[in-house]
C-alpha cells in the first residue's frame, strides 16, 4: 500500500499496487518474474520520460585544491549546478570518485539537478512520488499483455469464451500509446546561459 504520508513506493509496492488493479490475476509463481516487468517499466519511464531530481549542497568537499560534490546513489547524468546567485557552475563528472568536480567560481548554497537513474534500483529505493502514477499505468499495460495472453490460453483449455480478453494487438497498441505519452511528458530540462 502507498504510504500518504511520504507518497512515495517502492517496487515491491509498485507492484503490489498495480497487480491490485487486475480483477483476474494469472501471474503468479516463480516461472513468471514479475520483478523483471518492474525492470522494464523503470528502465522505459527512464529512457522515453526521465525525472530530474533538485538537492541543495551546503558543504563542498575540497581535495586537494579541486572543489568536488558527491552526487547521491541515483545519479544518473548532471543537469545543472547553480550558486547562490543562481549563477550556472561548471562542473564535471568524475565516474571513478561518484563526485562532480567542479571548475568555476560559486557562492554556497548550490543547487544539484539531475537525471534520476531508475535502471536497476535496489528494492528499498524510494520511488519518487511524482511518477509513481505513470509508472503505475505503464506496468499496468506491461503486465496485462502477458496476463491476458495467459487468461486466453486458460480459457481455450477449458472450453470458455475468450472474446472478452483483448487481443494482442489491443494490448501492444495500448503499450505504445503509453511510450508515446512518457515521451510527451518528458522532463523539461532547464536552459542554461554561460
Amino acid at each position: 500500500m502507498i504510504d500518504q504520508r511520504r507518497n512515495t513506493v517502492n517496487r515491491s509496492e509498485l507492484l503490489s499496487s498495480v497487480k491490485a488493479r487486475f480483477h483476474t490475476f494469472v501471474l503468479n509463481g516463480e516461472s513468471d518474474d514479475l520483478s523483471a516487468y518492474v525492470d522494464n517499466a523503470l528502465g522505459t519511464y527512464q529512457d522515453l520520460a526521465g525525472h530530474v531530481e533538485t538537492i541543495f549542497v551546503s558543504v563542498v568537499a575540497n581535495n586537494g585544491g579541486i572543489s568536488q560534490i558527491s552526487v547521491p546513489s541515483d545519479f544518473l547524468a548532471r543537469v545543472a549546478v547553480k550558486d547562490a546567485n543562481s549563477r550556472f557552475v561548471p562542473s564535471t563528472y568524475d565516474r571513478s570518485k561518484k563526485a562532480l568536480v567542479l571548475t568555476g567560481s560559486y557562492r554556497l548554497p548550490l543547487t544539484l539537478q539531475y537525471l534520476v537513474k531508475l535502471r536497476g534500483i535496489a528494492d528499498d529505493y524510494e520511488i519518487p512520488a511524482e511518477i509513481v502514477g505513470p509508472l503505475q499505468d505503464y506496468l499496468e499495460v506491461l503486465l496485462a499483455i502477458s496476463n491476458n495472453e495467459r487468461r486466453r490460453q486458460v480459457f481455450l483449455a477449458g472450453g470458455l469464451d475468450v472474446s472478452d480478453i483483448p487481443t494482442e494487438d489491443v494490448s501492444y497498441s495500448r503499450k505504445v500509446d503509453m511510450e508515446q505519452k512518457m515521451k510527451s511528458q518528458r522532463s523539461a530540462l532547464p536552459m542554461v546561459t554561460i
